[in-house]
């Protein structure tokens, strides 16, 4: 798969871990749910394509402002 529009100027941080205060975009089949095969995911209604968005402590319009320039709004 390709994610272009990670490669954007100033997207949310793609990252494995939970821990902070600022805003992540994951791909849940390569980090909470990597180790389940692909029926038990489609079973549990977890696509391939999904993605996790994780809202921090920015400011909400300067993240909605990132959320649109990366997927090209």
């Amino acid at each position: 798969m390709h994610w272009s529009w990670w490669t954007t100027p100033s997207p949310p941080r793609s990252t494995r871990t939970h821990c902070g205060a600022e805003s992540l975009v994951t791909q849940p089949i390569t980090t909470t749910h990597h180790g389940l095969d692909p029926a038990d995911r489609a079973c549990r209604g977890i696509a391939d394509s999904m993605v996790r968005v994780s809202v921090g402590l920015e400011d909400a319009e300067d993240l909605i402002a990132d959320l649109a320039q990366a997927l090209n709004v």
